[in-house]
């Protein structure tokens, strides 16, 4: 039998996202879901050096009551990307393999070629 599962968007997932995500064969991502407000799709929580830390990508959604997620857009208003970015250096510079995942993050932050954000998903590869 395959082992599969469907997730919703979700940016920075906590690590429970990730250990699904890894214990199966296949996996989804919804798209034709609706939209709900505070949840990881456009949110998620760092640990800083002050505690945790809440980080937020505003969002542009249809103006119809019931919004699918695919049809969310990221929003470049305000200085979110460039806020992001400090708050993930500031707090994980000095651990390891930051370096080496850092060049990644900043082109994905820092770049405004995310429009949908069905997209900021952040999966990570395990070798086998």
């Amino acid at each position: 039998m395959e082992n599969t599962i469907y997730l919703s968007s979700a940016y920075l997932a906590p690590v429970e996202y990730y250990t699904k995500l890894f214990a199966c064969e296949k996996a989804y991502v919804e798209q034709y879901d609706n939209y709900v407000k505070q949840t990881y799709r456009n949110r998620c929580v760092i640990a800083a050096a002050d505690g945790p830390l809440a980080l937020t990508i505003p969002t542009e959604k249809s103006g119809t009551p019931k919004c699918l997620m695919k049809d969310v857009r990221i929003s470049d208003h305000g200085n979110w990307r460039h806020i992001h970015w400090n708050a993930l250096v500031a707090a994980y510079r000095n651990s390891p393999f930051f370096e080496y995942y850092a060049d990644d993050f900043h082109s994905m932050l820092i770049r405004p070629i995310l429009k949908h954000i069905r997209v900021i998903v952040c999966i990570v590869i395990m070798p086998q």
